[in-house]
């Protein structure tokens, strides 16, 4: 045996994999200017929304937050960093934080395929898909609710997994009866409460429990443990919050604004990456197509290891639900992630062996048969790594932030509020602001999917008159308002624009803008 082949045994897959992942996902930050950058908005809510309940304001009554708190507890650690040090630094540390979980997530797929008996080779692929799939680097590469929901979600299915394999012939030991079955319904129920959206999933797999497994209790228990995860998670804030915290995170969500007019934009973004929404429709046709047949080719491979079979399902379940949401953004890709990888590694993995029959005639043709299945496979990885290509040559993740100029511009000035909290973040005016009891709207813009929701036609500035109001009051309710979104581009009025700007401007610098807003 070859130096080599001793060493790519000794080297577990959960190593390599892990490696690339974490690469992978470090590359958009390196690339983009590292920690200094602006990182856009979503991230930067949870960070804050974390942040101010250190300092006692409560999610859903103080400040409006538009999913469960799963994502603000995760994020509290790194919050208190940021206390103890800088703004900058406890962000920093939740963005390294989120590339490790994404390297976990590979290594948790590597695990999964080998629960469900796949080979080396399979297991190998779809922890590499993952790893790789452009659809998840765009999302893994800071801390934001997709890499924390998958997490939970592999860990779950992984202890159902053990619980399920448990023999079910004799007694089978407390271990895989009650506390598998708990820790996977717990885990389960955390992605509930970071996302809604992982109810689908979850509904699959105990589905899947039920009807090919035959494990009632199984469910029943991970139910329990699910529910009792919900109640820890979400029970405190729903007490102290009551009917705004399901307004928010159900009635709001559901009354989003369409943004998701034309399913061949998703599928093209799913096709070839950060192009797809924008490439010509004859491209994105083709593109579509291709995938198509590649994933079909994967999905008829896959079909035959009967325990993967849940992940095709799963897989087609949860792109049915992308096409029917109402709201379409590129992140929403990684909630695919699991499925994909796990349905490419039973496609990839060998067919399961099949007892021979002694009375069977030999057949001149099974050997050849089986030899073009085995060079199958090494097409199917091409074709995938093909797909996987496009990530490569995604657009600028992070945008460049003048973090330090920025930062001396404000030097001195108390309450300084901001249509984005990355602004706060990347200048450490947000832990300071928050001591001195300043105003905070964690989400800016989403009270526009709340109390200042349009009413009309939202294409229309008139149609946002309750929220001119109150962006008006809010932004000149300190001593400074930072610009870190075009105006224009949240809704804000020209009229409403002026009336914010009218005490002068601080400082312009590359397109961000200080102004002041409370004369001393």
């Amino acid at each position: 045996m070859t130096r080599g082949r001793l060493l790519a045994k000794r080297i577990p897959l959960e190593i390599v994999v892990f490696v690339v992942a974490v690469i992978a996902r470090l590359i958009p930050i390196m690339r983009f200017g590292g920690f200094d950058g602006n990182y856009g908005y979503d991230a930067s809510v949870y960070y804050a929304g974390s942040s101010a309940l250190l300092h006692g304001r409560l999610p859903y009554r103080d400040f409006v937050m538009l999913h469960p708190p799963g994502i603000l507890l995760a994020d509290t650690p790194f919050a208190a960093l940021g206390r103890l040090t800088s703004d900058h630094i406890g962000f920093s540390a939740a963005v390294l934080a989120a590339t490790v979980v994404g390297g976990i997530n590979a290594v948790l797929v590597v695990r999964v395929a080998t629960r469900l008996g796949l080979d080396r080779m399979g297991a190998l692929a779809g922890g590499l898909v993952y790893a790789l799939w452009f659809g998840s680097i765009a999302a893994e590469y800071l801390p934001r609710l997709e890499p924390l929901g998958n997490l939970l979600i592999l860990l779950g299915g992984l202890a159902l997994l053990a619980a399920h394999q448990s023999s079910p012939e004799g007694p089978a030991d407390f271990r895989h009866r009650w506390l598998l079955p708990l820790l996977g319904g717990a885990a389960l129920g955390g992605a509930i409460s970071v996302k809604l959206w992982w109810a689908v999933p979850i509904l699959i797999v105990f589905g899947w429990l039920l009807v090919a497994g035959r494990r009632l209790r199984t469910v029943l228990v991970a139910a329990l443990g699910g529910v009792v995860a919900v109640a820890l998670i979400d029970g405190p804030f729903l007490i102290a919050a009551r009917s705004t915290m399901t307004r928010m995170i159900v009635s709001d969500q559901l009354g989003r604004t369409a943004n998701n007019t034309h399913n061949l934009r998703v599928l093209s973004y799913l096709a070839i990456g950060s192009a797809g929404p924008t490439a010509p429709q004859g491209i994105a046709l083709i593109a579509v197509a291709v995938a198509a047949v590649v994933l079909l080719t994967l999905v008829v491979r896959g079909w035959r290891h009967r325990p993967a079979r849940v992940a095709i399902i799963l897989l087609a379940a949860q792109l049915i639900q992308i096409g029917l949401q109402p709201s379409w953004f590129t992140f929403y890709a990684d909630l695919l992630t699991i499925a994909l990888s796990l349905t490419v590694a039973a496609g990839v993995a060998a067919a399961p062996e099949r007892a021979p029959d002694p009375y069977a005639l030999p057949d001149p043709r099974a050997a050849q048969r089986r030899l073009l299945a085995r060079r199958a496979v090494p097409v199917v990885v091409a074709v995938t790594a093909v797909a996987l290509l496009p990530g490569g040559l995604s657009p600028q993740l992070i945008n460049a932030f003048p973090r330090r100029q920025l930062t001396a511009a404000l030097a001195g000035t108390h309450c300084v509020q901001s249509d984005s909290p990355m602004g706060l973040i990347q200048t450490n005016t947000l832990t300071r602001d928050l001591h001195l009891g300043c105003e905070l709207w964690v989400d800016v813009t989403g009270k526009l999917y709340d109390v200042d929701r349009p009413v009309g036609n939202p294409r229309k500035t008139s149609s946002y008159a309750r929220w001119q109001t109150d962006i008006v009051r809010y932004l000149r309710s300190g001593d400074a308002v930072l610009f870190v979104r075009q105006p224009g581009a949240i809704r804000i009025s020209r009229s409403s624009q002026a009336a914010i700007k009218r005490d002068g401007l601080i400082v312009r610098i590359d397109g961000y803008a200080i102004y002041r807003t409370r004369r001393s």
